[in-house]
């Protein structure tokens, strides 16, 4: 069964009696229902409360232009559109005289739409001309039926949502009546994490109050997005549609000529986001009185001139760091040589670095002074090696934690080699001396007088002098060794408890 023949049907099934339809009548009732937008959210929230409205519906029709009740009836019938729409038509003041009203549209409800509740609720009289604009088709609920079965959660909701806008300051001098009134044109807007309720540079043709969850004001400028605010229950939304080309807000119907389009993104970030929405022309028709005009266009000047305020803001961070970068890197990356970029980079140098370069200085010329001494003295004197060492201690250098304790120990040994190489050709100079003279000898015993220890005359022999000579220099070589350890560790025990390290390219320079 197609929609056409649906919805035949279910028109014929409303025509019957309700206590006279079948099961199966109800169920393809129940069907057709969940199509309808009323109905179909009705059913989400409550199952069981959707079937009880099924068995009591009913079937009305009405022509084109046809008034289906005017302001001031009394109420009896809850209505829900199925096909066709109509026209609401409230008493306003005329603009030339405010102490006459007349009949004006301010909202056109299509199919999928309940309305009539509020007489129903209140028990009171109808508060607007309801005049078909097509051919209409309508599932009629009686009053009682529709207190039993809807009443309680209707008025709970109605009663939230009136003391919901009661709170905004240009509602401050309408009456609750009138409040209830408007509190028909909000309709509710529901929205997941991360979802957007306005795009930017798109038109906007309505008003936004948040009513649940938080909703983040954001805008893209050169593909980066900023965030400029977070907005909570009761802050609102949407001003671009009251913006004129001037960057004016204007209420006045008889002035706006065009929509404005969005600055901003508004996306939801909590979990679900509500929010009441208005058409403008709803605000147009309904804020007539100029005491309501003046205090919302002031709290639309004040959003507006804040969030303007915070974008231009972060516009202008955003050149400034584009522009920093972009001079840098025309600084870090010129076509230049790479001689050109390393003299360019060592004119940076700090002042700290300026400074090292003195110390530096001053210890290459007392390191200079040094060798001169250490050359002199070796040249000079037959020094020891402890004299050596000794001299090297008791020297002070200004810049003396300039380098490091490696530094401090290769710059003592670098000299002692010299003094190494001397003392090995003395050593072994004498002990040639001594085999020499050892070996022109026929009978070498031990003399108590001059307390010489004579050699045997098996060294009269090439091959044992070979040997002895070489026991006796590897026997000097270990002893020296042994000296070398020593005075290493004595250095190690007077060097400097504080150094500073210093570049190892420079160091590579004056120490190899």
């Amino acid at each position: 069964m197609d929609k056409q023949q649906l919805f035949s049907e279910c028109i014929r099934i409303l025509q019957i009696t309700p206590l006279r339809r079948s099961p199966e009548e109800l169920n393809l009732l129940l069907s057709f229902a969940r199509t309808i937008t009323f109905f179909r959210e009705l059913g989400e929230q409550s199952p069981e409360m959707l079937q009880r409205c099924i068995l009591v519906l009913s079937y009305r029709t009405i022509k084109g232009k046809e008034v289906l009740f005017k302001v001031g009836d009394s109420g009896s019938l809850f209505y829900v559109i199925l096909r066709g729409s109509v026209g609401v038509n409230i008493r306003l003041p005329n603009p030339e005289d405010p102490q006459l009203f007349e009949l004006k549209e301010v909202n056109t409800l299509r199919a999928g739409i309940g309305f009539g509740e509020l007489a129903l609720i209140n028990d009171s009289k109808r508060t607007a001309t309801i005049i078909a604009k097509e051919d209409c088709v309508f599932a009629v609920m009686e009053k009682h039926h529709y207190k039993s079965i809807l009443g309680a959660q209707e008025m709970a909701k109605i009663q939230n949502k009136i003391s919901f806008l009661c709170s905004f300051p240009f509602f401050s001098s309408w009456s609750f009546r009138e409040i209830k009134t408007i509190s028909y044109h909000f309709e509710p807007v529901s929205v997941t994490l991360n979802q957007a309720i306005i795009k930017q540079n798109e038109y906007c043709n309505h008003f936004y109050v948040v009513r649940e969850g938080e909703f983040q004001v954001q805008f893209n400028y050169k593909n980066k997005l900023f965030c400029i605010c977070t907005l909570g229950p009761g802050e609102s939304f949407g001003e671009e549609a009251f913006l004129n080309n001037e960057g004016q807000f204007l209420i006045k119907s008889s002035i706006f000529i065009q929509w404005a389009k969005t600055k901003y993104n508004i996306v939801c970030k909590s979990e679900t986001g509500i929010a009441y929405k208005i058409t403008r022309e709803d605000i147009q028709k309904r804020f007539w009185d100029s005491k309501t005009q003046i205090v919302f266009l002031q709290l639309l000047t004040s959003i507006h001139h804040f969030r303007s305020i915070k974008s231009d803001q972060f516009i202008k961070e955003y050149e400034q760091k584009k522009l920093k970068e972009q001079e840098q890197m025309n600084f870090i990356h010129p076509k230049k040589s790479f001689v050109q970029k390393f003299n360019l980079l060592s004119q940076r140098n700090t002042s700290s670095e300026i400074e090292k370069d003195v110390q530096y200085d001053q210890f290459k010329l007392q390191e200079k002074q040094a060798i001169l001494q250490f050359t002199k003295l070796m040249k000079d004197r037959n020094c020891s090696y402890a004299q050596v060492r000794t001299f090297f201690d008791q020297r002070k250098f200004k810049s003396q934690n300039y380098f490091n304790k490696r530094f401090y120990h290769r710059q003592f040994f670098r000299f002692s080699n010299k003094i190494d190489e001397k003392l090995k050709q003395d050593q072994d100079h004498q002990i040639d001396e001594i085999l020499t003279y050892s070996t022109n000898q026929q009978h070498l015993g031990y003399n108590n007088n001059s307390h010489h220890y004579p050699l045997t005359q098996v060294l009269s022999s090439p091959n044992t002098v070979d040997k002895f000579i070489k026991r006796i220099k590897s026997k000097v070589q270990i002893q020296m060794k042994n000296e070398e350890n020593n005075t290493f560790i004595n250095i190690r025990t007077h060097s400097p408890t504080s150094h500073r390290s210093i570049n190892s390219k420079r160091l590579k320079t004056y120490i190899d």
